[in-house]
């Protein structure tokens, strides 16, 4: 039978170290592997020592390996000897055979400096007490982390007792989280699905999964989950329980509190009070109590009238932002603005022109027009592209001109069509009276989500069009303008990236034939809000 393992005698804290060396270089025997086990199952300061021993010796091989000159693997072939195997020590174990890797190569100096490097340790470690239940280091119990059980979902002009320590729109909350709310509000969503709106100045903390305590300030509870009923708000005087409802809590000071009901019932319980449960009324839609520790009494009645509503039930629905012009030309030069345009005329089929003239801009046989600036929605939220074209001539097949405009791309023409490169590219097909959204190049997908409306698309006549890129949607509308209830649209989800926002306009006929010509006038490009998959933007009456 082997002796017992006492961590405070320096002869046993060296075995331990000796064995914990040897599971390292791959030496460990059958006889030292059973009698390290046996310390590990009968000590839980052994396994302490033990499991910070072999965390900071794989520290050690990953420093190591990190500083070799070349990247590569120390030397030795990574194999333990035969017989040599990780003590099957529940979450220890786990944790040591998923660094095997590390453990199982013979690196002499870095156990060297992790033997004296922790031989101090583990003299310190062994006459420490560790009480039962504690969490001294993840490897031995119960996760210490925190209990995630909400999430901060809104807020509007919020300040912060500590600007510091001010959590952001989305931030995970645990429980234990304490929110000092100086002015403004804050939305708090529970995984349950209870809201909380919080206004300032107060103090709120989230003492459980399904409940929060209030010690001083106002606040809005929202239950209307199966999962949120129940949901209970304390005070430092009542505790108010969710009967399926909306209400309002106020804490004025630690004395009192007020309780409004909007929807629904609750239950007020005292927690001062020695016979809480004779005096735990069911306050119900309307209904308005209050109390006081120094009485111990809850006094019912009515909402107050004829003032302001005292609680906040919604945040504020923040202002439509207006759109921001970042781009706009009437073509009313006698030349293109080389401060807002590029050209390109290298296509090699037909005769590509672009040409400035009759307070329009002409593009002839696949000529290019080229925005001199990139715009994203990464940038802008939204862009929305906006102008109207004339299908003039058709060359020499009527009726087989394409209107062609692309986003993302770099604005250089390539492959045997001289399209411009990658990119959307939103294409009205005259003579086929339709619309369509194509990706050239790779780094796209394509989901179309809606196609509505009709139109009818002829030479010589004029179209207003509307391009909105919302990065993750977009859409065009192609309306005309000499009768708008010719209008259609599509609309499509996008995924992908793309690292150039320029934007190209791109006469593209069917065969590469002389002769087709299109002009563009009224061209506007602005930052606006996303648009909706559902829903394409309304046709442009400009």
């Amino acid at each position: 039978m082997s002796e017992p393992y006492e961590p405070s005698s320096a002869k046993d804290r060296n075995e331990l170290r000796q064995l914990a060396s040897a599971m390292c270089d791959g030496t460990l025997t059958d006889e030292q592997h059973a009698r390290l086990e046996a310390i590990l199952q009968d000590s839980e300061e052994a396994r302490l020592s033990y499991a910070i021993y072999m965390r900071m010796n794989g520290w050690l091989m990953r420093q190591f390996r990190s500083r070799t000159a070349d990247g590569a693997a120390p030397s030795g072939d990574g194999t333990p000897p035969s017989g040599t195997q990780f003590p099957v020590l529940g979450v220890i174990g786990d944790a040591l055979r998923g660094a095997g890797d590390f453990f199982s190569r013979p690196i002499p100096l870095s156990y060297l400096i992790a033997s004296v490097l922790l031989g101090s340790l583990l003299t310190l470690l062994a006459v420490m007490v560790v009480p039962r239940g504690s969490n001294p280091d993840p490897l031995l119990g119960p996760s210490a982390k925190p209990t995630f059980v909400a999430h901060l979902t809104g807020t509007d002009d919020a300040q912060w007792a500590d600007p510091n320590m001010a959590p952001a729109v989305g931030w995970q909350l645990p429980t234990g989280k304490r929110l000092d709310l100086l002015s403004g509000l804050v939305e708090i969503t529970y995984d349950v699905g209870a809201k909380v709106i919080l206004e300032g100045p107060a103090a709120y903390e989230i003492d459980s999964a399904n409940g929060g305590f209030l010690r001083v300030g106002k606040l809005t509870a929202t239950a209307a989950t199966k999962e949120s009923r129940g949901f209970v708000i304390r005070t430092p005087t009542v505790s108010v329980a969710d009967l399926g409802t909306e209400f309002g809590v106020e804490v004025a000071d630690e004395h009192r509190t007020e309780v409004e009901v909007f929807v629904g019932a609750v239950r007020l319980t005292s927690r001062v009070a020695q016979d809480r449960d004779a005096e735990a009324p069911i306050l119900r839609e309307g209904q308005a109590a209050s109390f006081d520790a120094k009485s111990s009494q809850f006094i019912l009645g009515e909402p107050a009238t004829g003032r302001e509503e005292r609680f906040a039930r919604t945040l504020p629905v923040p202002e439509r932002p207006r759109e921001t012009l970042l781009l706009a030309d009437n073509f009313d030069e006698d030349a293109v603005d080389p401060a807002k345009w590029l050209v390109d005329t290298s296509n090699p089929w037909g005769k590509a022109a672009v040409v400035q003239q009759n307070g329009r801009v002409e593009l002839a046989n696949r000529g290019m027009l080229i925005t001199k600036s990139q715009y994203s929605p990464r940038v802008h939220d939204a862009v929305k592209i906006t102008g109207q074209w004339t299908f003039v001539t058709s060359g020499e097949m009527p009726n087989m001109d394409i209107m062609t405009v692309t986003i993302h791309s770099t604005g250089e023409p390539a492959g045997r069509y001289g399209q411009a490169t990658g990119g959307l590219a939103f294409f009205c097909y005259a003579g086929l009276d339709f619309l369509d959204i194509q990706y050239l190049g790779n780094g796209f997908l394509l989901d179309f989500v809606k196609r509505t409306g009709k139109l009818r698309i002829r030479e010589g006549e004029s179209y207003r069009f509307e391009i909105m890129d919302g990065g993750d949607t977009v859409s065009f509308r192609v309306t005309n303008a000499g009768d708008p209830s010719q209008t259609a649209s599509v609309t499509a989800k996008v995924s992908g990236s793309w690292n150039h926002n320029h934007v190209v306009f791109h006469n593209r006929e069917y065969h590469g034939g002389d002769g087709y010509l299109s002009s563009l006038d009224h061209v506007n490009i602005s930052a606006t809000l996303r648009v909706s998959a559902a829903d394409p933007p309304a046709a442009n009456t400009d």
